[in-house]
Parts: structure tokens; sequence; C-alpha cells
């Protein structure tokens, strides 16, 4: 099965007024949520106490380091087309897995409206990775914040982070790319001041379940489902 390193996300609800930028354009439905404490990631020593649903990691990820000529940087409008081109990838890889969710589609993967709108967004960014000028990686990682619910006084107001997207081209796989964009990631979460970030992807999605616990993340969450007879 080919792999594709994402955590796209789709949904159909609207979000609750106390959740503050807490879904895009297209939101979140998690299926299995993994979450870790920033500073855990970025320093590699395991030191933090980690948040409920979070846990330490005393090792650095050892997957292989990106060719040397990979680089990082915001994206920008004009992206928009190569960034298509590896939703695409992920999204037929979805397609093919879960078909009851998705669907194979040949129009462009994403709009311009959306994509230049996640590239407005103070409270999120979207980093690419290019391999000799070519657009071959992307995350998009977005500040949320829960406010008070006065109707459930238990819920706790927290500020976190979401890696709400990660993809890497099927021919530039297991180069240690996705490794350095989810690095990049954490690093805007914690100049931020967020001591926590998050995921969510399928369970089909094997190749990614095992990079995140490879950086340390681990489950936070469940959701089930069953089909009705």
């Amino acid at each position: 099965m080919p792999i594709a390193l994402s955590t796209i996300h789709y949904n159909a609800y609207s979000p609750p007024d106390h959740q503050r930028r807490a879904v895009s354009l297209l939101p979140i439905v998690p299926v299995e949520t993994l979450a870790i404490p920033v500073t855990d990631v970025i320093q590699g020593t395991g030191s933090s106490k980690p948040e409920t649903g979070g846990i330490s990691t005393k090792h650095k990820p050892s997957y292989p380091e990106p060719p040397m000529h990979c680089r990082l940087r915001l994206a920008k409008p004009t992206d928009h087309h190569a960034a298509c081109r590896l939703y695409a990838e992920a999204d037929a890889l979805h397609a093919r897995e879960r078909p009851d969710r998705f669907r194979p589609t040949d129009k462009p993967a994403r709009s311009q409206r959306l994509f230049d709108a996640h590239l407005a967004d103070p409270d999120q960014a979207l980093f690419v990775a290019e391999v000799d000028g070519a657009v071959v990686g992307l995350v998009r990682v977005q500040a949320l914040e829960r406010l008070e619910v006065p109707d459930v006084p238990a819920l706790t107001p927290r500020r976190y982070a979401m890696v709400q997207e990660l993809v890497v081209a099927q021919n530039h796989q297991r180069r240690g790319i996705a490794t350095r964009l989810m690095a990049e990631a954490h690093r805007w979460a914690r100049d931020r001041g967020l001591t926590q970030i998050g995921l969510s992807v399928y369970d089909f999605n094997q190749p990614a379940l095992r990079l995140y616990q490879k950086l340390g993340y681990a489950p936070d969450s469940h959701r089930f489902s069953r089909n009705l007879d």
C-alpha cells in the first residue's frame, strides 16, 4: 500500500461556540487522537511532565536526516498547485481505504480560496519542504483555544496546537522529510507559548501511526463507529 503520511481530516458539523479557531473551512473529526508535550519532541530530553494524554520521550526520532538540499519555508499562494498534487496523493489513499467517507475526484484537491485562507490566518502556519526547488511535502499546524464553558464547568480552558495536515510525496518518503516538517510544527507551537500538540489519524494509516509514535505521540482518545444493519 502506498504510504501517505497524512493527518487530513473532514467533517460536516460546525464548531461549538466555546471553541475558538478549532475548525477551519475543512474541520476535524478525530478517529484516533494523539498528543505530546511540545517541549519533549523539540528538546528531545523527556524532562517535561506531560499533560493528560501526552507522554515523555527520552529518545530523538531515529528517522534518517533529510537530503542536504531539502529546504523548509512558509508556503505562498503560488504554492497552491504543488500543494494540490500532494493533497491529491493523500486523498486518493483515503478514497481507496475508506470509500465510505472519501471518493475519487478529478477536481483540484483544495480550492485556492481555502489555501489562501489558511495562509492568511495568523493562528496557523503552513510550511512546505522543497527538494531541488520542487515542493515535496507540507505540514499545517494551528493554534487552538478552548474557552470557558459556563454550562460545563468541569471543562478546563486550554490553549494547544493541532497538526491539521502532514503530507510527503510518495517518492520522497523515508528520507526524514516528514520528521523535519513535524519538528518545524513543534517549533512554531512552542514559539507561541503552547505546551501541548496533538493530531488525529485514521487507523488504516499504519505508516503515519508509526511515524507519530516514533516522535513521541501517544493515544489521547478514541472515536468508535459501527454500521447499522
